[in-house]
């Protein structure tokens, strides 16, 4: 039932779940609230009291400035909580990655040669390749700076929007920047402050939109909002909702000047209805232009992650959770129910303010019911940044309406009637000027006390600052919060504290010792390719499908966590070319064997080798020393050696594994040979320790004495690397930079063990397994590279490579 989602697998209810979970949040936090809404309402009556009486006899010119001072510290608290937790997201670097390969003259694509539009951005990713272009910035930091300033200038067209919803009337009012205030402190709002995603400037273009439209009545005010809302859908595809909505209201506003004016002639329609319709309508041929060119470049319509995350498909019992967990962690149901219960017994008093309710309300109900559909995100509240500042902004409207006294609010209905009676009954030519009518009554006051407005200010102010539902790097309810996977540790150069990261800087480095070698490069294939991609340089076949169309079109029968469904067979994968496999694996007899190491701690993740080709191994050990393998060469010479003393059942079954493994894409026939001779002689019936009378084994056994030795030379390198590896005490990316800069390392200081002293308490509290599952995949980068973590395929022989979700 709709009503009683559950999740898959487990058959427990999800959303009493969220609701106690909630409940366990908010009750030590529930003070704050209300501290939140007597400040509120403590500095609506202080001001007030103090500046509302001040400016009742006349004028106050400092009014204004304190106004924008007030804005102006808001932005700058906003962007300090968004740059304290700053963060720059796996996802992100997908996008980065297209665009540095555009740079770079490889085409918009994310390996040189695949055609697939494996983004949802194509603005943003189009942007941040001009600034790569124009400066010498990293990729990274352009994004993320460009996520805060997106943030910031958002949080200044929100302020405008407000002053025409709920306008300062004449000299005699103020407008309190309530949606500013609560944006800048709102959790999931300043999260996405950053990041490097799309996000923060998709919700900039769609408010640019909602301020051309409130802002005027001519064509030029209707083309503004057009283009923000085609820049905003070319930024996110589902963001067209707003532009169909858009659409529907300059419809509204202006079919019925066009069908008055037809009595006036061609010229009278296209001036008083069609030419705003029409310049509403002309930034549109942007988007039929950029879907004419993706049609030839990549094939298809829609992006390929439409397919990958199986967005054609309903999901609404995710839908509802994801909504669920987003409304109460961020207070915002508080909003929502006072606007459902307040706002038809205060509709807007001017026309910027119903045009804003006419478009607002069908968007955000649109838009919800889209989020539901589809199944959400698995990014907790990433879908909800952009109907953030619509919901405040209708709330600030609100507060101001009931800041009216009645006989305020009765005058300005009247001028607004009066208004668009004179509309009806003038002519065209007639209406060249604007009407008196509400010019020149006299402005409506705000009330000096107005109680009403103050308690709904602060009941919006007890939503300020949101509970955190989902604990760091833990999956919940198929969601998680990204803010505690990829926080930067670095700004010049971007460091991100993740395992993806350090292996993809690792990779990045044996990236440029085969471009030296002249070796080509090995194809990996893994889930959250963001980070390791854009490090790496490598090609990648992405498992779940983002950048890879086969994958992405291939049918789930079960759901689970949002894109996060669908993974590559492992017979595909061997189609590819597939050298390195993160995840999944062989037979636990072969996984030492087939596991390649980078030296780093790779968050429990392990990484295997599909198939073994010598000469790229070879380079790989010489460009990067630390990382750690079984060669393979010397590991057959001591399986060769005691082939005699291996059943005959046992070594057909792994020669099979060792032939796919190593033989069929390596030209070693002595070796074969040997396999070769083996198995003739069991062929003949004999038995295989007689292979070792007369001498006919003893260049193998000799063999195998060698590599006995290079095994030992090799194990003995290695541990003087993790000695000296052990000799830095410091997180991994910090031991870099004192390396870069000459620094001496940290000594590693043991903790003392003195008698009768007491070990602290370790903060262990275990929470219910039903509510916490460990995050598929991006498991937490403390995990020791050594753990035993096999959280994908178990058994790499079969074909259908399984599903890796753990």
């Amino acid at each position: 039932m709709l009503l009683a989602p559950k999740l898959n697998g487990d058959g427990e209810d999800v959303l009493p779940d969220i609701l106690e979970t909630y409940i366990d949040a908010v009750e030590p936090q529930w003070m704050d609230m209300l501290g939140y809404a007597l400040a509120a309402f403590a500095a609506a009556l202080l001001w007030s009291v103090i500046v509302g009486r001040r400016r009742a006899s006349e004028p106050w010119a400092g009014e204004r400035w304190l106004r924008l001072s007030v804005v102006l510290g808001l932005i700058g608290v906003g962007l300090w909580r968004a740059y304290a937790n700053a963060t720059c997201f796996d996802d992100a670097y997908i996008s980065l990655r297209y665009a540095e390969n555009f740079v770079a003259g490889k085409g918009l694509v994310y390996n040189p040669g695949e055609y697939v539009e494996g983004y949802t951005n194509f603005l943003w990713t189009m942007l941040v390749a001009l600034f790569m272009w124009l400066t010498p910035v990293e990729a990274p930091l352009i994004a993320v700076i460009g996520s805060m300033a997106a943030f910031a200038v958002n949080l200044w067209v929100v302020w405008r929007i407000s002053l025409k919803i709920a306008p300062p009337f004449h000299r005699h009012a103020f407008a309190v920047p309530i949606a500013v205030g609560l944006l800048a402190v709102q959790n999931i709002f300043t999260d996405y402050g950053t990041t490097g995603l799309e996000t923060a400037f998709a919700s900039l273009m769609v408010n640019l939109g909602v301020l051309a439209l409130v802002s005027g009545d001519d064509a030029k005010a209707t083309f503004w909002a057009g283009f923000c809302w085609i820049m905003a859908t070319l930024t996110r595809p589902d963001h067209a909702v707003f532009y169909a909505v858009g659409s529907a209201v300059v419809l509204s506003v202006w079919i019925r000047p066009t069908w008055r004016a037809r009595k006036h002639g061609l010229r009278a329609i296209w001036r008083e209805g069609l030419r705003p319709m029409a310049t509403y309508a002309a930034p549109f041929l942007i988007w039929l232009l950029y879907s004419a060119w993706k049609l030839q470049y990549y094939g298809e319509l829609l992006p390929n992650t439409y397919y990958a995350k199986s967005a054609y498909m309903t999901y609404y019992e995710q839908g509802l959770a994801y909504a669920t967990a987003f409304h109460l962690s961020s207070h915002l149901w508080i909003v929502v129910a006072v606007l459902f219960l307040l706002w038809p017994w205060r509709a807007p008093s001017n026309i910027p303010g119903r045009r804003f309710m006419a478009f607002m309300v069908p968007a955000v109900l649109l838009y919800e019911w889209y989020v539901i559909r589809v199944g959400g995100d698995f990014m907790e509240g990433r879908f909800y940044v952009t109907l953030i500042p619509l919901l405040l902004l209708a709330g600030e409207q609100l507060v101001h309406e009931f800041s009216l006294t009645r006989a305020a609010r009765k005058l300005a209905l009247e001028q607004l009637r009066s208004r668009a009676s004179a509309t009806a009954a003038e002519s065209p030519t007639e209406r060249s000027g604007s009407p008196e009518t509400a010019a020149q009554a006299p402005a409506p006051r705000r009330a000096p006390l107005a109680i009403g407005a103050m308690l709904l200010a602060g009941c919006m102010a007890a939503s300020a600052v949101g509970v955190r539902l989902i604990g760091p790097r833990t999956s919940l309810w198929h969601l998680t919060d990204e803010t505690t996977y990829y926080p930067m540790v670095s700004w010049s150069p971007v460091v991100i504290d993740h395992a993806n990261y350090r292996v993809g800087v690792i990779m990045g480095k044996i990236h440029e010792g085969l471009v030296e070698q002249d070796v080509d490069q090995p194809i990996l294939a893994t889930g959250a390719i963001g980070l390791l991609g854009y490090y790496s340089k490598m090609p990648l076949v992405d498992r779940l499908g983002l950048t890879d169309a086969t994958v992405a079109h291939r049918e789930i029968t079960k759901r689970g966590r949002p894109g996060h469904e669908k993974w590559a067979p492992a017979k595909y994968l061997t189609e590819r070319g597939v050298h390195f496999r993160r995840g999944g694996g062989y037979s636990k007899w072969f996984k030492p064997n087939a596991t390649i190491r980078w030296g780093v701690r790779t968050g429990g993740r392990r990484w295997y080798i599909l198939w073994y080709d010598r000469e790229l191994m070879s380079a790989i050990r010489e460009a990067y020393p630390d990382a750690y393998f079984t060669d393979f060469e010397v590991y057959i010479d001591k399986y060769i050696a005691r082939l005699p003393h291996t059943n005959a059942k046992k070594a057909r079954s792994e020669y099979k594994l060792f032939k796919r493994y190593y033989f069929d894409h390596n030209d070693d026939p002595e070796r074969q040979a040997a396999f070769i001779r083996y198995f003739a002689w069991i062929k003949a019936g004999k038995q295989p320790r007689s292979l070792l009378e007369g001498g006919r084994w003893d260049v193998y056994k000799q063999r195998g004495a060698e590599a006995n030795k290079i095994e030992q030379e090799l194990r003995r390198a290695r541990s003087e690397r993790s000695r000296e590896a052990a000799r830095w005490s410091l997180p991994w990316n910090q031991i870099t930079l004192r390396r870069k800069y000459g620094l001496a390392p940290v000594p590693v200081h043991k903790p003392s063990s003195k008698p009768g002293s007491k070990a602290k308490p370790k903060n262990n509290a275990k929470t219910p397994s039903r509510r916490r599952t460990p995050d598929p995949d991006e498991s937490d980068d403390d995990a020791d590279d050594d753990d035993d973590d096999d959280d994908d395929d178990d058994d790499d022989d079969d074909d259908d490579g399984g599903d890796d979700a753990a």
